[in-house]
């Protein structure tokens, strides 16, 4: 990058005219053109400093040892001295790297070092023009590297043919030059917080079966921790995955968006709620432990509506992503139909055209007493026996899928765990001769056997076990 001072000069002099004046005195079109020229000034700084840190990297690579620039001043790597000379976070200094190394791929250094890269036009140029900080520019650096990478893996794994190939693409909107120009486009027009979001639903549609392998070890991977400090302060830290996280976050936001509300509409009468959003979260969670600690009704009646969005096609095709208003990242197909059966969960169907066919239909959810219904007739549930607290009520004939009925005969009781498990199709369920039969997989059972579900099956075990026979 070229060093120049002209863009500099050009905003210190309208920074000038605010010299000795005092932020009080400024008018209200003072204030903002004293902010306007204080943010242009910043944009221009971060963009050289950002070139001068991704320089800092070059001078620092492996190959160079003790020579490079970092260890040679004492710092482990070039992230390290970029975060000591400009008294920042190495997590910010690698921000920079990664913004100056774009700028540096747009226009490789002269010399000996000179080596051939291809840039990102559309993101160099925002860079330059002052339209993006580092964290911006970082993030959509990293974003498409990462879906080119997933494009180019799916594409190979087509290519490849055999009984195990995939048969989806990516989508055509994550090809390099419309993703690109379409991130920069969010993140200057919307901010970081849009554009995490379309980064990520940017890696899902490059590749959205694996997209729904990662939601699977994400679930696998979930927990929540709680420890205290000294000074007896409570801290929980937690990973969620999507069909977990959808409910909570929908319902703590709502609160944080009705206390808010409220608060507004009392503006002529002190409501006296000061409380800030973290706050009310932690307020609307304790209240919501203290209900379920009191709660007599059946754990598994519906509590919150969760709106998701899907394109008719993919729900079709099983393949595919849904949005969610309350989750930055998109959810699989797969995890919008586990979402969709014991949840409030509102799917908004989506044509070609994004047209709205179907907004959901509230009879496809158990009612009350046909849970109770079930919970008596399979004993819990039908694969592992929990008891009915525990359950979710689970169309046999998939609602989403097969057009299944909420009726009795195409219900069944499946503890949390044992309903992924026969949505990720490791077990079974059918209907047979009027009665419920669960088919388990070659690692339980080699022959695959259907057996009667729920309690029928602990009867049947007993039975085989004492002798008994039925009267």
């Amino acid at each position: 990058m070229d060093i120049t001072t002209a863009e500099i000069a050009r905003a210190m002099r309208a920074l000038q005219l605010f010299d000795g004046r005092s932020t009080t005195s400024l008018s209200e079109s003072e204030l903002m053109n004293l902010m306007d020229a204080l943010s242009r000034l910043g944009r221009i700084a971060n963009t050289t400093l950002a070139a001068c840190a991704g320089e800092v990297e070059r001078r620092s690579r492996p190959e160079l040892g003790r020579q490079g620039l970092a260890r040679r001043n004492g710092f482990r790597t070039p992230a390290h001295l970029v975060a000591a000379v400009g008294n920042g976070t190495v997590g910010s200094a690698h921000q920079l790297i990664e913004t100056g190394k774009v700028m540096a791929d747009a226009v490789p250094p002269v010399g000996e070092d000179a080596r051939p890269v291809q840039g990102h036009s559309h993101l160099t140029r925002a860079i330059a023009d002052g339209l993006l900080d580092s964290e911006c520019a970082a993030l959509i650096s990293r974003t498409l590297r990462a879906v080119a990478t997933l494009r180019t893996q799916l594409a190979a794994a087509r290519d490849a043919g055999g009984p195990s190939a995939p048969t989806h693409e990516s989508a055509p909107w994550t090809e390099p030059s419309p993703l690109e120009a379409s991130l920069v486009e969010t993140a200057t027009t919307h901010g970081i917080s849009r554009l995490r979001r379309a980064c990520l639903q940017a890696r899902a549609a490059a590749d959205p079966v694996a997209w729904e392998r990662r939601e699977r070890q994400a679930r696998d991977e979930r927990y929540l921790v709680m420890n205290t400090d000294e000074d007896g302060i409570v801290n929980l830290r937690a990973r969620l995955d999507a069909a977990s996280a959808a409910p909570l976050a929908t319902w703590l936001e709502g609160q944080v968006r009705d206390a808010f509300q409220r608060r507004r509409d009392a503006a002529t009468v002190p409501s006296g709620d000061t409380r800030t959003a973290g706050q009310i979260r932690v307020d609307a969670l304790a209240a919501l432990a203290r209900h379920g600690l009191g709660c007599e009704a059946d754990a598994t009646a519906p509590t919150t509506t969760v709106v998701v969005r899907v394109a008719e096609t993919d729900l079709q095709a099983g393949v595919g992503l849904a949005d969610c208003d309350d989750l930055p990242a998109p959810v699989s197909v797969g995890a919008l139909r586990r979402m969709a059966v014991d949840l409030q969960v509102l799917p908004a169907v989506l044509g070609g055209k994004s047209e709205p066919l179907d907004l959901g239909r509230t009879r496809r959810l158990f009612s009350r007493a046909q849970r109770l219904a079930l919970g008596e007739r399979d004993g819990g549930c039908a694969i592992c026996q929990a008891p009915p607290t525990w359950c979710e009520a689970h169309h046999i004939r998939w609602w989403t899928r097969d057009s299944g009925r909420t009726d009795l005969d195409n219900g069944v009781l499946l503890c949390t765990n044992c309903h992924h498990r026969v949505h990720d199709g490791t077990w079974e369920i059918h209907a047979e001769n009027g009665r419920i039969m669960v088919r388990p997989p070659a690692s339980v059972d080699p022959a695959r056997l259907p057996r009667p579900a729920g309690r029928s099956h602990t009867i049947g075990r007993q039975r085989e076990r004492t002798g008994a026979t039925a009267a």
